[in-house]
């Protein structure tokens, strides 16, 4: 497979950078920060057009609460229902 050079990269579309996420998501983890000794990451879930420009969404953020990902909790302390 031929390079892409930085010109060919720069005119790819919105779309074609949101189908190449997608397609490849598998391949992506996404570091979010460190807290302390913890490195937080996440894996890419999706990838959407909106507006101008491409959002993707971390795994963690389909969480209801991020505390629920161990990594998560092992960074910050377990919630407080769970604490007592």
């Amino acid at each position: 497979m031929p390079k892409l050079t930085s010109v060919q990269i720069k005119d790819l579309s919105l779309e074609n950078l949101r189908d190449i996420l997608e397609l490849r998501a598998s391949d992506i983890s996404i570091f979010i920060g460190q807290r302390g000794k913890v490195l937080l990451t996440s894996e890419l879930e999706s990838a959407f057009l909106n507006g101008a420009m491409v959002q993707v969404n971390l795994e963690t953020a389909a969480l209801a609460d991020v505390l629920d990902d161990d990594a998560f909790q092992h960074a910050f302390g377990a919630p407080e229902s769970e604490a007592a």
